[in-house]
């Protein structure tokens, strides 16, 4: 099994198993905006990963790691944002720690709100770095 997609499968049955996502539809890719009757929505994504030479034939590969989020809600959706991330960016440390990744790191949380009505609606984009080490020509 390819390291990214390893990464994906299990941050997925992370979060789907988490009660906090109960009832989230999980989306293993998406083109644009799920459709508010499918909201709270999730998804896992490796969308880039660079190489870097290390040593002879050693090379440090790191992986873009997006969980995105989109949710609805009324005048407390900013509160429920932050305490979605602070949730997830949990889950995901963890398992990075159990799994010895050797470098890691949450580097930025986008939370953009859009008002398109009575109802707000949420985005929460949080990406995180994870470097593994392999060899030239190894995924």
């Amino acid at each position: 099994m390819h390291p990214r997609k390893k990464l994906r499968d299990d941050l997925r049955a992370a979060l789907a198993a988490h009660a906090d996502f109960a009832g989230w539809t999980q989306f293993k890719a998406w083109a644009h905006r799920p459709d508010e009757s499918q909201l709270p929505a999730w998804g896992v994504f490796t969308p880039r990963e660079t190489v870097a030479q290390s040593t002879g034939l050693a090379v440090n590969k790191t992986v873009d790691l997006v969980i995105a989020l989109r949710i609805a809600g009324g005048e407390a959706i900013e509160d429920e944002m932050d305490a979605i991330s602070a949730t997830v960016e949990d889950q995901v440390i963890g398992y990075l720690q159990a799994n010895a990744y050797p470098e890691f790191g949450l580097l930025s949380t986008d939370l953009p709100l859009s008002l398109p009505g009575a109802k707000r609606l949420g985005d929460i984009d949080m990406l995180f770095q994870v470097v593994r080490y392999t060899v030239e020509g190894q995924p």
